[in-house]
């Protein structure tokens, strides 16, 4: 009784620190346009047209052959060499539903089912802040995903700034922490012919997976 007593207060831990972390602001669409209203288009009419292209069934199975095999399965509990090991046998449904989402739109509802599991980020956590959630999705969920983003990493370099240096490929984000020295070196220096200056040092914890889709789309 009191084993389940805890893991009901767990619950209510997560429950409580995870609601208020993912609160909305709901901001308004008419204010989310006008700040999309500034910004020009950066991708030419190829690289547009190279993201509009259909995907094949050759992508679906490079992406899914180049997966970790020790990568934690989904709510199905089906691993990536299942797939890899009986590609034969389940290929062309994998490969029919993954394209049927990729290029007609169609749902995954199927296979949009996801075990959100919570990391330790130091030994001896005892505070949620120590904690990162985790999202142990499907293959076949992780397969689409991955063709997307395959196909967003060849022309991320052209509308993203060399400042903004993480998750692109080749780019480093400790580079950042050299630009902001820099940064601070010139301001205590003057230089430039700067007479005053300002530094804002931004809380950048509910920044990563926290943005909203209605702003991402």
């Amino acid at each position: 009784m009191m084993f389940g007593i805890r893991i009901q207060l767990g619950l209510m831990v997560l429950g409580d620190y995870f609601g208020k972390l993912f609160q909305s602001t709901n901001p308004n669409q008419s204010d989310i346009d006008r700040v999309l209203s500034c910004v020009k288009p950066q991708l030419s009419e190829s690289k547009s047209a190279f993201l509009d292209a259909c995907f094949t069934s050759e992508a679906i199975r490079v992406v899914l052959f180049d997966m970790f095999p020790t990568k934690a399965p989904g709510s199905d509990g089906l691993p990536t060499p299942f797939y890899k090991k009986l590609w034969e046998v389940v290929g062309d449904k994998v490969e029919s539903a993954c394209l049927g989402v990729l290029n007609n739109g169609d749902g995954l509802n199927e296979v949009n089912e996801t075990i959100i599991t919570h990391i330790t980020k130091v030994k001896g956590a005892e505070k949620m802040i120590y904690f990162s959630p985790i999202s142990l999705c499907n293959v076949v969920y992780n397969i689409v995903v991955k063709a997307l983003a395959n196909r967003f990493r060849k022309v991320l370099g052209d509308v993203i700034l060399e400042t903004q240096s993480a998750f692109i490929l080749g780019w480093l984000i400790s580079d950042n922490a050299k630009v902001g020295f820099e940064c601070m070196y010139a301001l205590k220096r003057g230089q430039n012919g700067l007479k005053g200056a300002i530094a804002f040092k931004l809380d950048m914890f509910k920044a990563y997976d926290m943005v909203k889709w209605s702003f991402l789309v």
